[in-house]
């Protein structure tokens, strides 16, 4: 991209070098991605705990306790031959 723009020949061979390197854009975007990650684990924490929040007005339930209507769940009957 740098030659394609003329703007790698404006540059010393040592230069060049350091641009085209291994080093340069992993360096370059370690500390920009580090952030991000830990902006959005951050986030996650907060919305996973403001979630339980949310849910502690709806008590503790038994997840068979109650039908899909919220009718407490009919015993299973035998079936008669």
């Amino acid at each position: 991209m740098l030659a394609s723009h003329g703007a790698q020949s404006a540059l010393s061979a040592a230069q060049q070098r350091v641009l085209t390197g291994r080093r340069f854009f992993p360096e370059l975007i370690s500390g920009p991605f580090h952030q991000g990650l830990s902006v959005v684990l951050v986030m996650v924490g907060a919305l996973a705990g403001l979630a339980a929040l949310a849910s502690l007005p709806r008590g503790r339930r038994d997840a068979g306790a109650a039908g899909p209507s919220g009718e407490p769940a009919s015993p299973r009957q035998p079936i008669s031959a």
